[in-house]
């Protein structure tokens, strides 16, 4: 009777568990349809009818009464087993990073030296400007440069002052000062969306005294002036640029805590948007005749 009793509240519990990932994944699907997604919003919809498949075959073993025989309650002892190990594997907090904790401190290798900010591709292309003195005093330190940028200007002119997206209400954006200390490269690779901006390779190094993944910033300022698209490339395919839903909130609590269901959902996001996500029609707000 205890072992009847058992089967009977872990069929009941894997019912609610079951149903409550359908009715969360029927939300993220109707979600990824508001978002224009309907490569995600699709997937999720097969997904929810594969779990009511899985849902209506255990209800049919139920009312044979295999869970009742010796081979039918291993199994879902079984099943329930992996479940929670899976659940605590995935759900508990791995603690932080104590490199991050410390700042950029925590990131210092070797020696720092005092870093010339006009040798930074996006700060030559905006602050020197042609036929000035100080357009002079650097290409004199640095002739390997000038041919190249030149080159450049020519071709596409200066972009001038700083936009919306590295100074959003006059507040600078530190995004990509930070994802080159602090994003794990498994958020994905730059060269499957962006050629041109790929590193060296997928494990960080050592630049200036800091460890960090080093982007290759001259090919990559050549290749969004060139299309148009700025910072846009990246910013369309990283997985924290999805809207701040439900369901995109429930992922972001669980990666925030969990080294391993980054991973988890790095593939994830793979699965459900693309290697290489589609462009999205502009919005009417920003159209224009």
């Amino acid at each position: 009777m205890v072992f009847l009793t058992v089967i009977d509240v872990l069929l009941t519990l894997q019912a609610i568990m079951i149903f409550g990932i359908i009715v969360f994944t029927l939300g993220f699907a109707a979600t990824s349809l508001k978002e224009r997604e309907p490569r995600a919003a699709f997937i999720a919809a097969v997904l929810s009818l594969a779990l009511l498949a899985i849902e209506a075959g255990i209800y049919c073993l139920f009312r044979s009464g295999f869970f009742f025989t010796p081979p039918g309650g291993i199994l879902l002892l079984g099943a329930w087993t992996a479940a929670a190990v899976g659940g605590v594997f995935l759900l508990r907090c791995t603690g932080p990073n104590p490199g991050a904790l410390k700042g950029v401190a925590g990131y210092i290798t070797g020696g720092v030296s005092r870093f010339d900010e006009r040798e930074q591709v996006f700060a030559r292309e905006r602050a020197i400007r042609p036929g000035t003195d100080d357009y002079q005093e650097f290409y004199k330190a640095h002739p390997n440069l000038e041919e190249v940028d030149a080159k450049r200007r020519t071709a596409g002119g200066i972009l001038g002052t700083a936009g919306i997206v590295d100074r959003p209400r006059e507040v600078p954006n530190v995004s990509a000062m930070l994802a080159a200390f602090s994003i794990p490269p498994h958020f994905g690779h730059p060269a499957s969306y962006h050629p041109e901006t790929q590193t060296d390779d997928d494990q960080r190094k050592e630049v200036n005294g800091t460890l960090r993944w080093k982007l290759n910033a001259e090919t990559c300022f050549a290749y969004w002036a060139k299309v148009g698209t700025d910072c846009n490339v990246c910013m369309r395919v990283c997985p924290w640029s999805h809207p701040r839903t439900f369901p995109h909130r429930v992922v972001i609590s669980l990666v925030a805590r969990n080294k391993w269901a980054r991973r988890l959902f790095f593939y994830m996001d793979d699965i459900f948007y693309g290697k290489k996500p589609r462009s999205k029609p502009t919005p009417n707000w920003a159209q224009y005749n």
